[in-house]
């Protein structure tokens, strides 16, 4: 599966996995979704939101709030973790501090999948595929592949 940023302007860009697009507002979702990526290709989640689509899932479903998958929790809270990391400069030993503080408060613990190691990797996809948006011009496409690995991107 080829996950395709399409950038119409500064503004707004169009996300297209197979024969589906959504129009997304660029300073709202392009990040959250390029973290998803990181996060994902580097935990090799299969059950996140581009693993769901390679399986079959649909824009139209994923992007609907009311439905609930396994695993997605997970996911959602590393993801925020990282993005709110790449906003403040912080690095993968403090989000894994941060996500691990988060667990424990409520009285569980991370998934062994979750590690610094791997946080590390989501940065770099991260700061990888960031560069590459940033280098796509005005009416152009970057696309990505999936399932992501680190030396893919």
């Amino acid at each position: 599966m080829e996950i395709v940023f399409h950038r119409v302007d500064d503004a707004t860009h169009v996300l297209s996995i197979r024969d589906e697009s959504v129009r997304c507002e660029t300073r709202s979702y392009l990040l959250h979704d390029l973290v998803h990526y990181a996060v994902e290709s580097a935990g090799r989640r299969e059950d996140g939101f581009y693993g769901r689509l390679a399986a079959g899932a649909t824009l139209a479903v994923m992007g609907d709030r009311e439905t609930v998958f396994d695993g997605m929790a997970t996911i959602e809270q590393v993801v925020a973790q990282v993005q709110s990391a790449v906003k403040a400069s912080v690095d993968a030993d403090a989000i894994f501090s941060r996500l691990a503080t988060s667990a424990a408060a409520q009285g569980e613990r991370l998934p062994a999948w979750v590690t610094v190691e791997m946080l590390a990797d989501a940065l770099e996809v991260l700061r990888r595929a960031r560069g590459q948006w940033r280098a796509t011009p005005h009416g152009s496409a970057m696309t990505l592949p999936w399932p992501g690995r680190l030396d893919e991107t």
